[in-house]
């Protein structure tokens, strides 16, 4: 019996129908009704997945569904987490309405009636000014930005922008460019400067203006790993930048935080800076850097700092300060000293790994090593330690493998030492820093003696903090970052016994061949100067 077409369409749409439910069989082909045999065999072939035919036809909606089922959904957002169309013009009206209200009958806003619309925008407090110069570009800045003008500015800047990130950067950042320079955010810094209650004390000092912003900026890109200075958004993220603005109110005390907004910390990294700086030309001479933390770093660490211890992120500011002599800049000085107060940054491995990697070959050989040790083997003797108890090389070399356990011994890669930051700090100061070398080998102080240091510590503290409100000189020795622990009985490096030192002479000599005793000790002005010998091996 023949079926009429509208059963025969019926009866495919009952089979169409089954084919949604996974239990049911595969669709035939819709110009023709296929036998009920053909359908029991395909059913036979799905029951039995070793059967080498084919299991399934393809049709229209079986291939859409594989396709569908084999489709990775995004899952990398770089710019935020994207909402919908609606949604995000939703936001949009919000704050157009609110800030059309804010306008009022007003044509303009000026910079510091620009604040409300800030906030409306969602924007912390002292993004204000960088939002506004932003959306003033175009127009003269005594004409403040328009309504029409605010709109336009904050579509370009939010488009495709869905997290507080990638607006911010999207603000700081300049047209056509995907990264940030350095003075990309001095708007921000001097928003806080100028407005914020806690540095109203500097408002008549441009100087001490100017080195707090360039000390933050400083930090910001240490802790964005970006010594290149072009920092792109994900380090963006890893500065904090973003969590650091959005917490920072007026009513924040600058000198109770802890990061880069720290007043406290600007204040001891700059008097640091200031003790060393005796001219106070903001230049770090070797002359200079040698009397670091009372003389505590190796002669040869401290050429080879001056030699490649430019940051290349902060070189354009400082172009007509390029001397012949090597130098260290203020923000040269603040990389260092982030460096040199915790050795187990990332930053800081690869700071001082680029320092003792002299031949550049990205390997710290035994015999470079060696080179960095004479220095500290002489102080182990200048300090009268006998020869029982004196640490040889050889001791040290086996020491260092056993730590750090390189994949070739005596072969220490960057890799190696990025492994465990505590072990690379210590490998650090063992060839660097004698202090904290004693410190790593002394055992450690009774815990009474420990809390008495800890308060003679706050005491000083306070005390150099009281001569800094009054005016009065402060000693080199503020150390408020720095928890580094003098030796007694350290003898100071003097101005008089630096200047017996030729510096020009030591930067043709010194290298890995130099023989530290040798030339420190017929190298120095004056017949007194060479009969010290092997007494003061370091000046």
């Amino acid at each position: 019996m023949t079926m009429s077409p509208s059963a025969n369409r019926i009866h495919y749409l009952d089979h169409l129908y089954k084919d949604l439910n996974p239990d049911s069989p595969s669709l035939a082909p819709p110009e023709n009704n296929p036998p009920q045999d053909d359908i029991d065999g395909q059913q036979q072939q799905r029951q039995h997945p070793d059967n080498t035919q084919s299991t399934t036809i393809a049709t229209p909606l079986t291939t859409t569904a594989i396709t569908d089922s084999l489709c990775i959904k995004p899952f990398y957002f770089p710019f935020g987490k994207p909402i919908s169309t609606v949604q995000r013009d939703l936001n949009d009206k919000k704050i157009f309405a609110v800030v059309r209200h804010l306008y009022g009958i007003r044509t303009f806003l000026r910079e510091e009636q620009f604040v409300p619309v800030t906030k409306a925008c969602g924007l912390p407090r002292y993004l204000n000014m960088a939002l506004f110069r932003r959306m003033n570009v175009q127009e003269e800045p005594e004409d403040g930005v328009s309504f029409e003008q605010f709109v336009r500015g904050w579509i370009m800047l939010s488009y495709d922008r869905y997290s507080d990130e990638s607006i911010i950067f999207n603000i700081l950042k300049r047209p056509g460019f995907t990264w940030l320079n350095p003075e990309d955010f001095i708007p921000v810094l001097e928003d806080i400067v100028y407005n914020h209650p806690g540095l109203q004390s500097l408002a008549d000092n441009p100087m001490f203006q100017e080195r707090y912003i360039e000390t933050v900026i400083c930090r910001l890109y240490y802790d964005g790993r970006c010594p290149g200075g072009k920092m792109n958004l994900n380090q963006f993220r890893q500065s904090k930048f973003t969590m650091m603005i959005k917490a920072l109110g007026p009513n924040i005390d600058l000198n109770n935080t802890h990061d880069c907004f720290s007043y406290k910390h600007f204040y001891v990294i700059y008097c640091k800076f200031w003790a060393l700086d005796t001219d106070h030309n903001l230049i770090i001479s070797q002359h200079d850097l040698m009397k670091y933390n009372q003389s505590t770093l190796s002669i040869w660490i401290v050429h080879r700092i001056m030699t490649c211890g430019r940051i290349a992120a902060f070189d354009q500011a400082y172009k007509s300060n390029v001397e012949v002599t090597p130098v260290l800049t203020y923000l040269d000085y603040i990389w260092f000293l982030l460096s040199e107060i915790d050795k187990s940054t990332t930053m800081a491995i690869e700071y001082w790994f680029r320092c003792m990697d002299v031949d550049g070959n990205g390997v710290l050989t035994k015999y470079e090593l060696a080179q960095f040790w004479e220095d500290q083997d002489a102080r182990q003797r200048y300090y009268g330690v006998g020869p029982e108890d004196r640490i040889q090389f050889k001791d040290v070399m086996c020491q260092m493998n056993d730590l750090i356990q390189p994949k070739t011994p005596n072969q220490f890669r960057l890799s190696d030492l990025k492994r465990n930051g505590y072990m690379a700090e210590r490998f650090f100061d063992t060839f660097l820093n004698f202090d904290r070398f004693q410190i790593h080998e002394s055992p450690i102080a009774p815990p009474n003696e420990i809390e008495k240091e800890d308060e003679e510590d706050e005491d000083e503290e306070e005390e150099e903090e009281e001569r800094f409100v009054l005016g009065l000189p402060v000693s080199e020795s503020t150390s408020d970052l720095e928890s580094d622990i003098s030796l007694p009985n350290t003898p100071t490096l003097t101005d008089k016994d630096i200047g017996a030192i030729d510096w020009s002479i030591f930067a043709k000599q010194a290298g890995p061949n130099t023989n530290y005793l040798t030339w420190l000790n017929t190298n120095t002005k004056g017949n007194d100067e060479k009969e010290r010998d092997v007494e003061s091996p370091w000046i």
